[in-house]
């Protein structure tokens, strides 16, 4: 698949597509319960697989990975795949189940689970037992061989950002991060940095509560030219407040941060990566107008993993749908912007810098098209 463009194409087209045949509108009810077992959309030749744990307590989170997952497969596909859903019991063996079904329907991918503790029934089927699967996890999630990570969090916002500065040739980066961060997420960002090219400089931890977070920090701070607040913080603006209070800092140093950093008097001048969802054409009012609801990202992340799997068939055939296919280093294009997959299975998605100022944000590089 070229770089992103089949993909993009599908969903441009999609625009002009007939609605769903059954909408989740969570006002009228839609969907309210759901009964274990199998539904597929489309009549295709080639079967996609999906799994959910929707057999349980309402998820709304995963109800909306679903419908935008319906909803990719009604608009562009119903003549090529056939998305074969799988709602399972939340629970290990339900979820085994599921897979199992999957696989005897012939399914040539798997989007799903959604919950990392349910990765687990994966592990157990063994290697070689199931098609490649999408799981609607971040890259924090401990995975096996053959799942593919697709939801970008606050982690890889943070890597992102670290990236533009380690670009801009800041390659010394200070972390402040909060004490009880998760040691696995700490050492993903660290070699991350190292590996686009930077280095850690120092690490500051910040105990909650204290009125000066920064006292014991003066040899770390001193002369820092970029600072980057980890993910973690209850108010990431007050701890970039009490570091520039500090007046430790470079003259041209660089502060950088997550969305959690919003704006205001102490995240102004930040630095931070916002995951942008795009607006292609009427397909978000159109699904707003099925649905019920507006699409939120969840609903975007969804749709892609149906969309690249569709898009794969399209261009390459059913035989795409496999580890080659889903690594090509060129990427893919979607809703949530370009995005590709490592040779560990971990997702590498585009995002846009912003530069966060008192009253609002002021966007200083757009997420690159391709990679």
């Amino acid at each position: 698949m070229a770089c992103g463009v089949p993909l993009l194409a599908l969903i441009m087209a999609a625009c002009q597509s007939s609605s769903i045949d059954e909408a989740f509108d969570e006002e009228r009810g839609i969907v309210a319960k759901v009964s274990p077992g199998m539904e597929t959309v489309g009549e295709g030749a080639v079967t996609i697989g999906m799994v959910t744990g929707l057999a349980g307590p309402r998820n709304d989170l995963e109800l909306r990975y679903l419908s935008g997952a319906r909803f990719a497969a009604s608009q562009l596909g119903t003549d090529l795949v056939r998305l074969s859903i799988y709602n399972a019991q939340p629970t290990k063996s339900g979820i085994d189940e599921a897979l199992s079904a999957l696989r005897d329907a012939g399914a040539k991918l798997i989007i799903g689970p959604s919950d990392e503790a349910q990765l687990g029934a994966i592990a157990q089927h063994g290697n070689g037992d199931l098609p490649p699967v999408i799981a609607l996890v971040s890259n924090d999630a401990t995975r096996g061989k053959g799942v593919y990570a697709f939801v970008s969090n606050e982690v890889d916002s943070a890597i992102e950002v670290a990236a533009y500065a380690i670009g801009a040739g800041r390659k010394d980066i200070l972390l402040v991060h909060p004490a009880g961060a998760p040691e696995d997420a700490l050492a993903r960002l660290g070699n991350a940095i190292v590996s686009k090219g930077g280095r850690v400089s120092g690490e500051i931890r910040i105990e909650a509560n204290r009125d000066d977070p920064f006292a014991d920090a003066q040899k770390e701070i001193t002369g820092a030219r970029t600072v980057l607040l980890a993910p973690g913080f209850a108010d990431p603006g007050a701890i970039a407040a009490s570091l520039k209070a500090s007046r430790m800092l470079s003259a041209d140093a660089w502060l950088l941060a997550t969305p959690e950093i919003g704006s205001g008097a102490g995240a102004s001048g930040s630095y931070f990566c916002r995951f942008d969802r795009l607006e292609i054409g009427g397909l978000a009012r159109e699904y707003q107008a099925e649905y019920g609801v507006a699409m939120s990202d969840a609903v975007a992340y969804g749709f892609d993993a149906a969309a690249l799997s569709i898009g794969l068939v399209r261009t390459n055939g059913a035989s795409a749908l496999s580890a080659e296919g889903l690594k090509s280093p060129s990427g893919f294009q979607g809703l949530m912007g370009a995005f590709r997959f490592s040779a560990s299975g971990s997702v590498e998605r585009n995002c846009s810098i912003y530069r966060a100022a008192q009253t609002g944000f002021e966007l200083i590089d757009p997420a690159p098209k391709t990679f």
